[in-house]
């Protein structure tokens, strides 16, 4: 498979066997991943991206681009990540429409801010169960 020019851009994660499908990219899953984690690059698995649970106390989180799993996966696996996405059905009770989102600890998101603040999102809707959030996470 060839790649043109123009399906390359500024900030790709593009190396062999790592691919970008439009907003989502396949990586390989460093550790057991589950749905909606944040997950940060932290090696290369054979030709993929190797990505981990993203800790806001973590240093090499803080300077790894950051992305929410769309799916869960084994460590090893193949995992479909993106940059932009509206996950609903959450507890988003705590918060107010257009509040931030921060990255938490082990690939979790919350909506207090802790000690070093990383931006990962937004409220979207505010409820106990069916609240929804946006996730944009930020470029490294």
């Amino acid at each position: 498979m060839s790649i043109q020019q123009r399906e390359l851009g500024a900030g790709h994660l593009l190396i062999s066997g790592t691919r970008n499908n439009g907003k989502e990219w396949i990586v390989v899953a460093g550790e057991a991943i589950t749905a909606n984690q944040i997950v940060c690059c932290k090696g290369v698995q054979d030709a993929h991206v190797e990505v981990y649970k993203a800790d806001q106390g973590a240093s090499t989180t803080r300077s790894s681009p950051l992305f929410v799993a769309m799916h869960g996966a084994s460590n090893g696996d193949q995992l479909r990540v993106s940059e932009l996405n509206v996950i609903t059905n959450v507890n988003t009770a705590a918060g107010t429409a257009g509040d931030p989102i921060y990255l938490g600890t082990a690939g979790a998101w919350q909506l207090a801010a802790p000690a070093n603040p990383v931006k990962v999102g937004v409220v979207l809707t505010v409820n106990a169960s069916t609240g929804s959030v946006l996730f944009m996470t930020p470029r490294a």
